[in-house]
């Protein structure tokens, strides 16, 4: 996600030095968001890939040390489990589209896997739907399916829609075709947009302290006075909504 609308795409490979293979927002070439969705395709199994983030032409290369990840094995074919539901702005009518919802199964019940899985996501569409095969989701190491229970494990959800808010609910494994609908909210320095205005937030603040309109690390978004410079009266602007939550 960024602060505004901008065109994103991801700059990846296998040699660090040579990041050879581009992968466009799945909205097509040229899509201009504030939420950036992009699937990397014909990965290899078992393979560390390296990767930049490119917004608008901005190159975010994690300091000059590639940002990576490693991918799981070939695992068999999943089970088919389609769970969905539907996000809406936060005037409860309109379709959310563009959100991002992330998915995490959770063990409840005891029985299965514990813990929980890693976590999946979901581009909402034109009417606000959300969807997934609850069946692809993996261990947290990747190495196997999370086995989980028809009824009594969780669904954690996590909407995510930039500027427009966001929104979060847990729901049974046996109430989650169609998860009942969310509804975006907004919450006064949710920098990150995770429904809770908690220490990640005021840590955002901070890393831009002291910047002022006429530096380059200057970012309105941060400055919550307006009076063009970032400092500690934005940080307490932030504090004074501690633990508000979006549920």
């Amino acid at each position: 996600m960024t602060n505004q609308s901008a065109t994103g795409e991801v700059h990846y490979g296998t040699n660090q030095a040579h990041l050879d293979q581009i992968a466009y927002d799945d909205r097509g070439v040229g899509t201009s968001d504030d939420t950036h969705y992009i699937t990397l395709l014909g990965l290899r199994p078992k393979t560390t890939y390296y990767f930049d983030v490119i917004s608008d032409g901005t190159v975010d290369d994690n300091n000059d040390n590639h940002y990576s990840v490693t991918t799981g094995p070939t695992l068999g074919l999943p089970t088919s489990d389609t769970i969905y539901g539907q996000v809406f702005k936060e005037d409860g009518v309109t379709p959310a589209e563009g959100t991002i919802v992330y998915i995490t199964l959770k063990d409840n019940d005891g029985l299965g896997s514990p813990n929980q899985a890693t976590k999946m996501s979901s581009l909402v569409d034109s009417n606000g739907y959300w969807h997934a095969n609850l069946g692809n989701a993996r261990m947290a190491n990747l190495s196997a399916y999370f086995g989980y229970s028809p009824s009594g494990d969780n669904v954690l959800l996590l909407a995510k829609g930039a500027a427009e808010g966001c929104a979060n609910e847990t729901v049974d494994t046996n109430a989650d075709s169609p998860a009942a609908p969310m509804t975006l909210c907004h919450l006064f320095g949710d920098l990150n947009w995770d429904c809770v205005v908690n220490v990640a937030d005021i840590q955002q603040v901070a890393s831009r302290w002291r910047c002022k309109c006429w530096d380059s690390c200057y970012d309105p978004h941060y400055d919550f006075d307006g009076d063009c410079d970032i400092d500690i009266v934005d940080i307490m602007l932030v504090v004074k909504h501690w633990g508000e939550t979006c549920e």
